[in-house]
C-alpha cells in the first residue's frame, strides 16, 4: 500500500458540469411556477451579464430562465434568457421602439442534465452567449434594451404579449420554465470569457465588481429567495410573498458527489462504503469523508486522486490512481465499523502542489483497512466517490 501511495503525479483536473456543492435548487413546473424580485434601478439594462444553472425539460413553447418582461407602463421587455421547444439556448433584447431582436447560440440544452447558461453584453453593443462556460455565438451590433423597464425581475417565466393588454389588465405572465434552476446572477457589466469560465468552474463571488444580483437558492424553505449580491434584491417565490399555487418547489440538491467501483465483502459484512457530507465548497471547508461498514477496530486510511481505475488489490480493488494521495493521519473504524474524515482544505497536499483541490475540480476518494482474518493479504478497500468542487 505505501508503495502505492506514494505515487504522486500532476493531474489536470477535470471542468465541473454541474453546479457543485450541497445545497438546494428550485423545481418549476411549467404551468405558472416564477421567483419575482421587486423592481430596483439597480437593475442592469444596456450593459450586463446573466447567468445561471439550469436542468431543463421541453416547455409548451419557450422557458425563460431570468428576464426583464414587460412592464405595464412601457410595454418593452428588455431583455430575457430562455429555452426554446427544439432545445436551444436564446436571447431576446426588445428595444425602446417595441422592436424585437432574437439571437440564438445554437447550443442543445434541454437534455434534463445541468448546463450553465450565461448571456453578456458590451458597450459596444456585442452579445455574447455561452454554454457551460464556452463561448456559443457572438452577436454585433445588437439591439439595444429599453431603458424605460420597471417590471420586476422574474426567474423561471417572463411577463407580457403581443402589443399593449386590455385596458386595467397587467402584463401577463408567459413562458413558464420546467426544470430546475440554480445558482442565478446578474452584473452590470460585461463579464470576459474567462470570467464567464471561473463563474462556471467556480460559482459567483459575492463581492465581484459590478453585481447586481445573486440567488443561490440555499434557503431550501420559505417564500424568501436572499440575494447574496451587495445590493440585497431580496425576491420571493410565487406570485406574492405568501405562499401561493405558483411558488416553485425546494429541492436538496447532491450534485457533484457520486459513487463509483465496487466494495468488497470483508469478516464483519458486504464491504465499506464511502459518503460524503458537508459542503463540496472550498471556502466552506467542511467536507467530510464518512466510511461505513469496515472492520471494527481495524486501521483504516483515506486517500484521493485525480485518475480512476478497477485494478484488483489485497481483497478488494483499487478504484483510484496513478497518482494518489494519502490524507493524514490514519485513523480506525469504530465499534460500529465507522471511520470519519475531514478533508482540510487549508492543510497539504489538499493546499498544495498536484494534490490541490481547486474550484473546478473533480477528485476520487476511497478508504484503505486491516481486515486480518479476511484473507491472504489481511486488507481491503471500500468503494470509491467522485467529488465536483466549487469555490
Amino acid at each position: 500500500m505505501k508503495r502505492i501511495l506514494a505515487l504522486a503525479l500532476l493531474m489536470t483536473p477535470a471542468v465541473a458540469q454541474e453546479p457543485c456543492g450541497l445545497g438546494h435548487a428550485l423545481i418549476y413546473d411549467g404551468s405558472d411556477d416564477r421567483v419575482l424580485v421587486p423592481y430596483d434601478n439597480s437593475f442592469p439594462t444596456g450593459v450586463f451579464t446573466a447567468c445561471g444553472w439550469i436542468k431543463a425539460l421541453t416547455p409548451m413553447s419557450r422557458g425563460a430562465v431570468i428576464a426583464r418582461g414587460e412592464d405595464d407602463h412601457s410595454y418593452d421587455l428588455t431583455w430575457a434568457l430562455y429555452v426554446l421547444h427544439n432545445g436551444t439556448f436564446e436571447v431576446m433584447i426588445e428595444d425602446s421602439n417595441g422592436v424585437n431582436h432574437v439571437y440564438n447560440s445554437g447550443a442543445f440544452v434541454v437534455d434534463d442534465t445541468w448546463r450553465h447558461v450565461a448571456a453578456t453584453r458590451d458597450g459596444s453593443g456585442t452579445l455574447t452567449l455561452y454554454v457551460d462556460g464556452q463561448v456559443r455565438s457572438v452577436h454585433t451590433n445588437s439591439g439595444v434594451p429599453s431603458p424605460d423597464n420597471q417590471h420586476d425581475l422574474s426567474i423561471g417565466c417572463s411577463y407580457g404579449m403581443i402589443g399593449p393588454p386590455p385596458p386595467n389588465q397587467p402584463e401577463p405572465p408567459i413562458w413558464f420554465f420546467s426544470g430546475s434552476i440554480d445558482e442565478v446572477a446578474m452584473w452590470g457589466a460585461a463579464l470576459t470569457p474567462a470570467q464567464v469560465q471561473e463563474v462556471h468552474a467556480g460559482g459567483v463571488d459575492p463581492a465581484s465588481p459590478n453585481l447586481r444580483g445573486y440567488w443561490k437558492f440555499d434557503q431550501g424553505s420559505g417564500q424568501a429567495v436572499t440575494d447574496l449580491s451587495p445590493v440585497g434584491n431580496d425576491g420571493f417565490r410565487g406570485e406574492n410573498p405568501g405562499a401561493d399555487a405558483a411558488d416553485p418547489a425546494w429541492v436538496e440538491q447532491t450534485t457533484g458527489i457520486s459513487s463509483f467501483c465496487a466494495t468488497s465483502p470483508n469478516t464483519a459484512g458486504p464491504g465499506a462504503l464511502l459518503g460524503a457530507s458537508g459542503s463540496t465548497g472550498i471556502s466552506q471547508n467542511d467536507f467530510r469523508l464518512e466510511a461505513s461498514g469496515g472492520v471494527p477496530g481495524q486501521p483504516a486510511l483515506f486517500f484521493y486522486s485525480a485518475n480512476q481505475q478497477q485494478v484488483p488489490f489485497g481483497e478488494g480493488l483499487l478504484c483510484l490512481g496513478p497518482g494518489v494521495f494519502r490524507l493524514n493521519p490514519p485513523t480506525a473504524f469504530d465499534a460500529s465499523g465507522d471511520a470519519l474524515r475531514q478533508v482540510d482544505f487549508t492543510q497539504s497536499p489538499a493546499n498544495a502542489g498536484a494534490g490541490q483541490v481547486l474550484p473546478g475540480s473533480t477528485w476520487s476518494f476511497q478508504v484503505w483497512y486491516r481486515d486480518p482474518s479476511g484473507g491472504g493479504s489481511g486488507f481491503n478497500l471500500s468503494d470509491g466517490l467522485q467529488a465536483t468542487f466549487c469555490q
